[in-house]
C-alpha cells in the first residue's frame, strides 16, 4: 500500500489558498493602523496597488497559528471581565498641516478589543527567544509599530489607557505592557502619514531606510521592487 505524502500535500493547499486569496483594493488617503510602524517604502507600494511577492504556505500557518493564540488570551480577558468590540472595524479622518497645507487622509484599525469599556488592547503572539528578552524598551527598539498601533486605538476610541498583552507561543507564559494616550507622539505619527501621503500624490517615493540585507528587508514582500532580490522564504517542509 502506497501511504499518502500528507505534509506536501497540506502545503500545496495552503499556497493555494493564499494564492486565491482576495486582498481590498488600497486608495490614496487611507493607512491601517497595523503597518504604521512599517517601511514608508512598503506602504507606498500597497497604496499604488502592487501585489508583491506571495508569502510561503509556511509562513501563512504561522499567521494562522496566531489567530489561535489571539482568540485563547482574548478568552482570558473575558473570564475577568467585559470585551467589546471585538474586531470592530473603525475609521477616523485626519488633517494634517504640512508645508503650507492641509493633508487629508482616513486611519482604519481593526481592535482586538476594549477591556471594561475603558482599557483599548491588543495581543500579540511571539517566540519564546523575543518573549524573553521583552521589555518597554526593546519593544520600542524593535516593535514600534506596535506602539504607533495602540495609539492609535487609543485616540480612535477616545481613550486614555490601552495595553499591550503578549504571549509566548512555547510556553503560554503572558506579559503585559500599559500604554498612556501620547498626543504629542501621536501627532509625529500623523505627520509620517502625512509626507507619506504627499509623496505618493507626487510620484515620489520615500528614502529607502533599510539595507537590502537587513531583516526588515529580507521577507519584505516588495524587495523585488526595492532592490530586484526575491523575498526569503520561510520554509521547514
Amino acid at each position: 500500500m502506497k501511504l499518502p505524502n500528507i505534509l506536501p500535500m497540506i502545503l500545496d493547499q495552503v499556497e493555494q489558498e493564499v494564492e486565491d486569496e482576495w486582498k481590498p483594493p488600497r486608495s490614496l488617503g487611507s493607512f491601517r493602523a497595523s503597518e504604521l510602524g512599517d517601511c514608508p517604502r512598503a506602504i507606498q507600494y500597497t497604496i499604488q496597488g502592487l501585489r508583491g511577492e506571495k508569502i510561503g504556505p509556511e509562513l501563512a500557518l504561522l499567521f494562522r497559528d496566531g489567530h489561535l493564540h489571539h482568540n485563547a488570551v482574548r478568552g482570558l480577558l473575558k473570564t475577568i471581565g467585559r470585551v467589546t468590540n471585538e474586531e470592530h472595524h473603525v475609521w477616523k479622518k485626519y488633517e494634517v498641516a504640512l508645508h503650507g497645507r492641509i493633508v487629508s487622509f482616513v486611519l482604519t484599525a481593526t481592535t482586538d478589543g476594549i477591556l471594561n469599556g475603558e482599557f483599548v488592547f491588543d495581543i500579540k503572539s511571539i517566540n519564546f527567544f523575543s518573549f524573553k528578552h521583552l521589555s518597554k524598551d526593546s519593544i520600542e527598539k524593535d516593535h514600534l509599530g506596535y506602539i504607533y498601533q495602540i495609539q492609535t486605538y487609543l485616540d480612535v476610541f477616545d481613550k486614555e489607557y490601552g495595553f499591550l498583552l503578549f504571549k509566548d507561543k512555547m510556553t503560554s507564559a503572558l506579559k503585559i505592557f500599559w500604554y498612556k494616550r501620547d498626543r504629542k507622539l501621536f501627532q509625529s505619527i500623523l505627520k509620517k502619514m502625512a509626507q507619506i501621503h504627499v509623496a505618493t500624490e507626487t510620484g515620489k517615493m520615500m528614502k529607502k531606510p533599510f539595507s537590502k540585507s537587513s531583516k526588515e528587508c529580507s521577507r519584505c514582500e516588495f524587495r523585488q521592487e526595492c532592490w530586484g532580490i526575491p523575498m526569503e522564504r520561510r520554509t521547514w517542509s
